[in-house]
């Protein structure tokens, strides 16, 4: 039975009356064999081409599924590991978009803010798009350029990017065509494919 033929069975056993479309126990799984590793995926998140680790995500999801885990034994997990940048990151992703849970952004927004306050560079990113957007919060073009800023030193091309934005609509800072390119053109050299356009 090849990967596509699992998903479609996991798909046709999950249906959306079954309430089963949750992931669970996922720290019980062996991250480390799935690649690339979190370092690989730091510095080229949004460049890379991520079909095949979201593809290894989407089986790992159904497979653990299948295993018949408990959606309390997830939440339980995440409450009780709230030390961790990524676990507290994920729990707000989670509340953010609605897995296993009803969708809370401004649940979402607090454990964004304290993963981004332990320097989690993904929730960064992420808060300064609720702020952008207005997303579960006040729109705040400040704290977002903020943001913007901090993940453009640690050389984050998406961070790159929007920082650009920030100084092309004078969100959070004064208007500076001069900065919005320098940015662009800096996210693009550093491998980002989504700033052509700017």
């Amino acid at each position: 039975m090849n990967d596509n033929t699992k998903v479609q069975d996991a798909y046709k056993y999950y249906q959306p009356d079954n309430n089963y479309l949750e992931l669970s126990n996922f720290y019980k799984v062996n991250v480390m064999e799935i690649k690339p590793t979190t370092q690989d995926i730091n510095e080229n998140i949004f460049e890379e081409d991520l079909s095949d680790v979201i593809d290894k995500l989407v089986n790992l999801y159904f497979e653990e599924t299948n295993k018949g885990k408990e959606e309390r034994e997830r939440k339980k997990f995440l409450l009780n590991n709230q030390t961790s940048s990524n676990s507290i990151y994920l729990f707000g992703y989670f509340n953010y978009h609605g897995i296993g849970t009803d969708i809370n952004k401004q649940i979402a927004l607090g454990l964004y803010q304290k993963a981004a306050e332990l320097e989690n560079f993904v929730a960064q990113f992420d808060l300064a798009c609720m702020y952008l957007y207005g997303a579960g919060t006040d729109k705040n073009y400040n704290k977002a350029f903020k943001l913007l800023e901090k993940l453009s030193r640690r050389k984050h091309t998406y961070g790159m990017k929007w920082l650009g934005h920030c100084y092309k609509f004078g969100y959070g800072t004064v208007k500076n065509m001069d900065k919005a390119t320098y940015w662009y053109k800096k996210s693009s050299s550093l491998g980002s494919k989504y700033v052509l356009n700017n």
